[in-house]
């Protein structure tokens, strides 16, 4: 066996952590590749060292959806206090 055989398992228990709470985080298939790349780690090296962690990744769906406020026009997606956008001049006086 050489070292490229056994990959997963020359990272440190710090390194497996990392990987292993970064990629439960993940929200989409797509998150969890850039996760791999960031670590260099292949998705082979990935499925030998983390069987638990890829069965639950194939769950996943392929892209992340979207926020719930993306389908919002850009000017409601922080509305004011009173529920209309900051720039918005108030009418009337009290």
């Amino acid at each position: 066996m050489n070292e490229d055989d056994c990959f997963p398992l020359l990272l440190s228990g710090r390194e497996r952590s990392g990987i292993d709470v970064t990629i439960r985080t993940a929200a989409s298939r797509a998150e969890v590749a850039d996760i791999l790349d960031r670590y260099a780690l292949s998705e082979a090296d990935f499925v030998a060292g983390f069987p638990d962690l890829a069965k639950a990744v194939q769950e996943l769906p392929d892209e992340s959806p979207l926020p719930s406020d993306a389908r919002l026009p850009t000017r409601m997606k922080n509305p004011g206090i009173l529920g209309r956008p900051p720039d918005e001049p108030t009418t009337g006086a009290r």
